[in-house]
């Protein structure tokens, strides 16, 4: 699973040229907000992947829906088209604070029972998208060096690194270095402050993703039945994976 950095939105900010510090802190407070604020989300995208190794691409294209149901609870899917010519379709569910892998094709899902939610967040952070991280304040400035390393008219250039690198292990970290470009002001298709593009290693593969369209709040809101467990999907099997994040 790969993954977008779920609800990392923004509401109108930033005077027209802030400093990099400024511009920082100007984009973590409207994430904070953002959160607080959005109730669906739809973001469609692709996706190059780059084995580091061979040089070898692929591209894609991928959707994320996400949705806050009246009472708090978050529910979020990731898909991703296979190129053609590969085998399976999979795709991402975020579903009652529990992670599922499902493969369309065989109905069945892997399911990933979480211990705490600082659990789920180091699981997605790890397995869905690095730039998780970015939704907790406290949780990027311990863990990541931020810097504002260019700014133009339309855009923030944002270059994210981790302070610390575990490269063996049981659990190697996947995210060595990563940049992000930010919107200054709002285009046809993504609004002001969000991301544009999106890009990351983990050493032996880099991810590309450039957004296409950022939709808040949509008319045509995700329903919950799209996001229904595949133990209430008639057909489906689910096992059980153990869940095992250690630092």
């Amino acid at each position: 699973m790969r993954v977008l950095a779920a609800s990392v939105l923004a509401v109108g900010l930033v005077a027209s040229w802030a400093r990099g510090d400024d511009r920082l802190d100007q984009l973590i407070e409207s994430w904070a907000e953002a959160k607080r604020d959005t109730k669906a989300l739809i973001v469609e995208f692709s996706l190059e992947t780059r084995d580091t190794l061979t040089g070898k691409r692929e591209k894609s294209d991928g959707t994320f829906r996400l949705m806050r149901t009246p009472n708090g609870e978050v529910l979020a899917s990731y898909q991703v088209a296979k190129p053609s010519g590969t085998r399976g379709r999979w795709s991402g569910l975020l579903n009652g604070g529990t992670v599922y892998l499902l493969n369309h094709d065989k109905k069945a899902a892997v399911r990933f029972e979480r211990q705490s939610d600082d659990d789920l967040r180091r699981f997605l952070e790890e397995y869905f998208n690095p730039f998780v991280r970015l939704l907790d304040r406290k949780r990027v400035e311990e863990s990541c060096r931020l810097e504002v390393v260019k700014q133009d008219e339309s855009y923030t250039y944002v270059l994210v690194t981790p302070k610390q690198v575990m490269r063996s292990g049981w659990l190697p970290d996947r995210f060595h270095e990563g940049r992000a470009v930010f919107m200054r002001k709002a285009s046809a298709t993504v609004p002001k402050d969000m991301p544009r593009q999106l890009w990351y290693t983990n050493g032996s593969q880099d991810f590309a993703f450039d957004i296409r369209a950022w939709q808040i709040n949509p008319a045509a809101d995700p329903k919950v039945d799209d996001f229904a467990k595949p133990e209430d999907r008639p057909g489906w099997t689910v096992s059980d994976w153990p869940w095992r994040i250690e630092r």
